[in-house]
């Protein structure tokens, strides 16, 4: 992964004009998993960039915290707009 390169957030496809269909849900789902994807790429490398004690560690560790907000907050939206509920923050 380039070190100066900028993390680009997935988001959610637009709402058709006749409202949000299964088929929409299937398309939001594999943004999510390509998210996850994401998150778990950057990770790997933020892992390997402070076993090895590198410079570029706080970056990676960085852009493992967008990926993982990018991945909660489209999985998040999805269920609002599904009309999933959250369960209760302990």
């Amino acid at each position: 992964m380039p070190v100066a390169s900028a993390w680009k957030l997935l988001s959610l496809p637009a709402e058709p004009e006749g409202g949000f269909t299964e088929d929409w849900f299937v398309v939001a789902a594999l943004t999510i998993e390509r998210a996850w994807e994401r998150w778990a790429y950057a990770q790997h490398h933020a892992v390997a960039a402070a076993r090895l004690r590198s410079r570029n560690a706080r970056q990676a560790a960085a852009r493992a915290i967008v990926a993982w907000s990018n991945y909660w907050q489209l999985l998040e939206e999805t269920d609002r707009l599904r009309g999933v509920s959250s369960p209760p923050v302990i």
